[in-house]
């Protein structure tokens, strides 16, 4: 599982957002409950262009983190500068603030 979050993370940043998708939907088999794995989903699915499906599944992570925003994500996720910059503009196509 910690294999495929890893390589989730790797696909997204490259901007293989296909393969970041089918990455963290394995990590999501195992453990549906992992946040961190469904946060990167829904931003791979939006930057692939899927804004219906990465609205469902923020709908879903509502349900586990309700005060997911912007700000929360700069805050607590690992990212650097960079990546964190992808990561965010996926984020924003969804429709988070």
């Amino acid at each position: 599982m910690i294999f495929h979050g890893g390589l989730a993370a790797a696909h997204y940043l490259a901007g293989s957002y296909d393969e970041a998708i089918n990455s963290a939907l394995s990590v999501l088999r195992f453990r549906p409950t992992f946040n961190g794995a469904r946060r990167l989903l829904i931003a791979a699915l939006a930057q692939a262009g899927r804004l219906d499906e990465a609205r469902k599944e923020l709908e879903r992570l509502k349900d586990f983190q309700p005060d997911i925003s912007l700000v929360w994500i700069e805050k607590n996720v690992p990212y650097t500068p960079g990546p964190m910059k992808s990561y965010l503009e996926g984020w924003r196509k969804v429709g988070l603030q």
